[in-house]
């Protein structure tokens, strides 16, 4: 991860002496090359939907720096300003993708107590390696000339990962998976759709089977609220001050409320029948919905919402 962050510093350097010294693509080209590099990073973003729940990551991890580095590589061949965006735009879809996967990785392997600090060690070695990249790049151009320092800059990405790619077999074989369902569960509710596949799968890991036969009370009202709540299968009712409030059914959620504003429980749930639940704990569910800003927004949207029915 290291390593893809030097490339990416040292790319936004060449970027800018590609467009002037070598297209010719005045004061826009720069900014033209960044965009391509940005658009790409957002369908990358988009396909890498596709790896929350996956098994294996590794051959995904592979793919993700080799589109990373091949199409910087083969900047060095480009005739044009159109096949450069082109090629810088498949440079962000692996970008992207290859981040989603190395942090999935990261987050799979690391216990939950830690992985705050794990991340911020990596956070901080990528910054330091953004600004070497950013500073060797202007002395390999002039060392090397251009095309050999994208050709280098290009293939250096995936012979680090070849070097480790046993190394990460291991820590992929090793890795502490989520249930499939529990992340379509998670991926179902609005509160949780938003966010990445690394926080999905993360939430998805800490989730814990409730079972509640039919009559059970699941939360009280009036009482603190320690857990969140989603429903698998069957249904539950919402009742306060034995009024009846709400039915709800797979894929609805309950309990987030108390968690939020730390009060006492506002109504009371109970299993209609039998009701196959998750639960997920207070200090998770916060970090989970206040670590996402679109997370955050949709969560108080649903909360605004049920306070208002409750009041009516």
């Amino acid at each position: 991860m290291t390593g893809q962050t030097a490339v990416i510093g040292a790319l936004d350097v060449l970027t800018v002496i590609l467009a002037y010294g070598v297209l010719s693509m005045g004061p826009a080209g720069p900014g033209v090359l960044s965009a391509a590099v940005g658009v790409g990073g957002l369908l990358g973003a988009a396909a890498a939907m596709t790896l929350i729940g996956r098994s294996r990551l590794a051959p995904a991890f592979v793919l993700g720096v080799v589109a990373i580095g091949v199409p910087i590589a083969l900047v060095a061949l480009a005739q044009g300003p159109l096949t450069a965006i082109l090629l810088l735009g498949v440079a962000g879809v692996g970008k992207s993708f290859f981040d989603v996967t190395a942090r999935t990785l990261l987050q799979r392997t690391v216990d939950d107590d830690v992985l705050a600090r794990v991340f911020g060690v990596q956070e901080g070695l990528s910054m330091a390696a953004l600004a070497v990249g950013s500073a060797v790049a202007p002395i390999l151009v002039v060392t090397l000339g251009v095309d050999a320092t994208f050709v280098l800059a290009g293939l250096t990405l995936p012979v680090v990962a070849l070097l480790v790619l046993r190394r990460i077999r291991t820590v992929d074989h090793d890795a502490r998976l989520a249930d499939p369902a529990d992340v379509a569960l998670l991926r179902g509710t609005p509160i949780f759709e938003p966010l990445g596949p690394a926080s999905i799968e993360r939430v998805a890991r800490n989730l814990v089977p409730v079972e509640a036969g039919p009559g059970t009370i699941v939360i009280r009202e009036g009482e603190p609220g320690d857990r969140f709540y989603v429903i698998e299968e069957g249904a539950m009712e919402v009742s306060r001050h034995g009024e009846p409030l709400a039915k709800l059914g797979p894929g609805d959620f309950f309990g987030e409320i108390a968690l939020l504003r730390n009060v006492p429980r506002t109504a009371t749930v109970t299993a209609s029948g039998f009701a196959s639940l998750r639960s997920l704990d207070r200090a998770q569910f916060l970090a989970a919905v206040t670590g996402s800003p679109a997370g955050a927004v949709a969560l108080a949207d649903v909360m605004d919402r049920r306070i208002a029915e409750h009041d009516d």
